[in-house]
Parts: C-alpha cells; sequence; structure tokens
C-alpha cells in the first residue's frame, strides 16, 4: 500500500516494517526511517508531505513534477 509521507509519521517502527513488506529490512533501518519522518515533520511542510507518497521517495521523484 502506497502512503503519503504525512501519514507515515505517525505510525510505529512495527507498522513501518510491515508496509515496507517483502524487503529484507533491519529493525535498524526502520528506526533510522523511523527518524527521517520525524526530521521531515520538522523540516517540511505538511501539505507537501500530505501529496508526497513513499512510494515517490523511493523512486526520487517530485509529487509536482510534470
Amino acid at each position: 500500500m502506497d502512503r503519503t509521507l504525512y501519514e507515515m509519521l505517525f505510525l510505529s517502527e512495527q507498522s513501518l516494517q510491515q508496509i515496507i513488506g517483502n524487503r529484507k529490512v533491519s529493525g535498524t533501518e526502520i528506526y533510522r526511517l523511523a527518524v527521517i519522518f520525524d526530521a521531515f515533520a520538522i523540516a517540511i511542510d505538511s501539505e507537501f508531505l500530505q501529496q508526497m507518497h513513499f512510494s515517490h521517495l523511493l523512486e526520487g521523484k517530485a509529487p509536482f513534477a510534470d
């Protein structure tokens, strides 16, 4: 399931692990991802986070790109 970064801000590390799914990701990597999401909440406008999907982040795409 593709969620926005805003939605992912509120997920537990366990939930993040489940969303990432079939990929082998360590607990340390999940923790680091959660820390990055916390930094996003501080540094990036919530409106942008509501439009940016996790898949866009992984693909390096901006939500407003043509």
